[in-house]
Protein backbone atom coordinates (compact mmCIF):
# COMPACT_ATOMS: atom_id res chain seq x y z
CA UNK A 1 0.00 0.00 0.00
CA UNK A 2 1.21 3.49 -0.87
CA UNK A 3 2.52 5.60 2.03
CA UNK A 4 3.01 9.34 2.28
CA UNK A 5 6.79 8.86 2.44
CA UNK A 6 6.96 6.77 -0.75
CA UNK A 7 4.60 9.19 -2.54
CA UNK A 8 6.77 12.18 -1.53
CA UNK A 9 9.91 10.34 -2.68
CA UNK A 10 8.32 9.54 -6.05
CA UNK A 11 7.04 13.11 -6.46
CA UNK A 12 9.25 15.48 -4.40
CA UNK A 13 7.14 18.47 -5.48
CA UNK A 14 4.44 17.17 -3.11
CA UNK A 15 6.74 16.86 -0.08
CA UNK A 16 5.04 19.81 1.69
CA UNK A 17 1.52 18.38 1.31
CA UNK A 18 -0.40 17.92 4.55
CA UNK A 19 -0.26 14.16 5.36
CA UNK A 20 -3.93 14.28 6.44
CA UNK A 21 -4.90 15.52 2.96
CA UNK A 22 -2.79 12.73 1.48
CA UNK A 23 -4.70 10.18 3.61
CA UNK A 24 -8.02 11.55 2.39
CA UNK A 25 -6.93 11.46 -1.26
CA UNK A 26 -5.56 7.94 -0.73
CA UNK A 27 -8.99 6.84 0.51
CA UNK A 28 -10.57 8.30 -2.64
CA UNK A 29 -8.01 6.59 -4.85
CA UNK A 30 -8.58 3.27 -3.07
CA UNK A 31 -12.28 3.48 -3.95
CA UNK A 32 -11.27 3.89 -7.61
CA UNK A 33 -8.58 1.19 -7.66
CA UNK A 34 -9.71 -1.32 -5.05
CA UNK A 35 -7.57 -3.14 -2.52
CA UNK A 36 -6.46 -6.15 -4.60
CA UNK A 37 -2.92 -5.23 -5.58
CA UNK A 38 -2.37 -8.39 -7.66
CA UNK A 39 -4.92 -7.22 -10.25
CA UNK A 40 -2.52 -4.40 -11.17
CA UNK A 41 0.27 -6.81 -12.27
CA UNK A 42 2.96 -5.17 -10.14
CA UNK A 43 1.97 -1.57 -10.90
CA UNK A 44 -0.41 -0.94 -7.98
CA UNK A 45 1.73 1.54 -6.02
CA UNK A 46 2.86 3.43 -9.12
CA UNK A 47 -0.73 3.71 -10.38
CA UNK A 48 -1.94 4.69 -6.90
CA UNK A 49 0.76 7.38 -6.60
CA UNK A 50 -0.27 8.87 -9.93
CA UNK A 51 -3.98 8.77 -9.09
CA UNK A 52 -3.41 10.46 -5.71
CA UNK A 53 -1.28 13.09 -7.47
CA UNK A 54 -4.03 13.64 -10.04
CA UNK A 55 -6.59 14.13 -7.28
CA UNK A 56 -4.22 16.49 -5.43
CA UNK A 57 -3.64 18.71 -8.49
CA UNK A 58 -7.39 18.88 -9.15
CA UNK A 59 -7.94 19.71 -5.46
CA UNK A 60 -5.42 22.55 -5.62
CA UNK A 61 -6.85 23.98 -8.83
CA UNK A 62 -10.33 23.97 -7.34
CA UNK A 63 -9.03 25.59 -4.15
CA UNK A 64 -7.72 28.44 -6.31
CA UNK A 65 -11.18 28.95 -7.79
CA UNK A 66 -10.93 26.89 -10.97
CA UNK A 67 -14.35 25.28 -11.08
CA UNK A 68 -13.49 23.56 -14.37
CA UNK A 69 -10.28 21.87 -13.25
CA UNK A 70 -11.13 18.54 -14.88
CA UNK A 71 -11.42 20.07 -18.36
CA UNK A 72 -8.82 22.81 -18.87
CA UNK A 73 -9.30 25.14 -21.80
CA UNK A 74 -6.72 25.55 -24.53
CA UNK A 75 -8.60 28.24 -26.43
CA UNK A 76 -11.60 30.50 -25.94
CA UNK A 77 -13.11 33.26 -28.04
CA UNK A 78 -15.77 35.77 -27.09
CA UNK A 79 -17.34 36.53 -30.47
CA UNK A 80 -19.38 33.58 -31.75
CA UNK A 81 -18.28 31.63 -28.62
CA UNK A 82 -15.54 29.12 -29.49
CA UNK A 83 -14.34 26.81 -26.71
CA UNK A 84 -11.64 24.20 -27.17
CA UNK A 85 -10.63 21.77 -24.42
CA UNK A 86 -6.93 21.10 -23.84
CA UNK A 87 -7.43 17.36 -23.63
CA UNK A 88 -6.92 14.59 -26.16
CA UNK A 89 -10.13 13.02 -27.41
CA UNK A 90 -10.33 9.28 -26.84
CA UNK A 91 -12.64 7.08 -28.85
CA UNK A 92 -14.23 3.78 -27.98
CA UNK A 93 -16.12 2.37 -25.05
CA UNK A 94 -13.66 3.59 -22.40
CA UNK A 95 -13.41 7.14 -23.75
CA UNK A 96 -15.53 8.71 -21.00
CA UNK A 97 -13.47 7.01 -18.28
CA UNK A 98 -10.10 8.17 -19.60
CA UNK A 99 -11.19 11.69 -20.48
CA UNK A 100 -11.63 12.25 -16.75
CA UNK A 101 -7.90 11.62 -16.25
CA UNK A 102 -6.61 13.61 -19.23
CA UNK A 103 -6.48 16.96 -17.44
CA UNK A 104 -3.19 16.20 -15.62
CA UNK A 105 -0.03 14.32 -16.55
CA UNK A 106 -0.54 12.20 -13.42
CA UNK A 107 -4.03 11.25 -14.53
CA UNK A 108 -2.75 10.39 -18.00
CA UNK A 109 -0.08 8.12 -16.51
CA UNK A 110 -2.68 6.48 -14.25
CA UNK A 111 -4.92 5.84 -17.28
CA UNK A 112 -1.96 4.38 -19.21
CA UNK A 113 -1.09 2.01 -16.36
CA UNK A 114 -4.74 1.02 -16.01
CA UNK A 115 -4.94 0.15 -19.71
CA UNK A 116 -1.84 -2.04 -19.34
CA UNK A 117 -3.07 -3.79 -16.19
CA UNK A 118 -6.55 -4.46 -17.57
CA UNK A 119 -5.67 -5.04 -21.22
CA UNK A 120 -7.48 -8.36 -21.41
CA UNK A 121 -7.86 -11.75 -19.81
CA UNK A 122 -4.96 -13.13 -17.83
CA UNK A 123 -4.17 -16.81 -17.54
CA UNK A 124 -2.50 -18.16 -14.42
CA UNK A 125 0.45 -20.40 -15.23
CA UNK A 126 0.87 -23.28 -12.77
Amino acid sequence: MLTFQSWALRFPNFFEVNPELFDLLLEDATIEMGLVEDRWVGMYNKAMANLVSHYYVINQQQALGDSNAMAPLRRTEVEDVVVELAMPKETGSTAMLYENFASTSYGQEYARLRRIAFAGPRVAVP
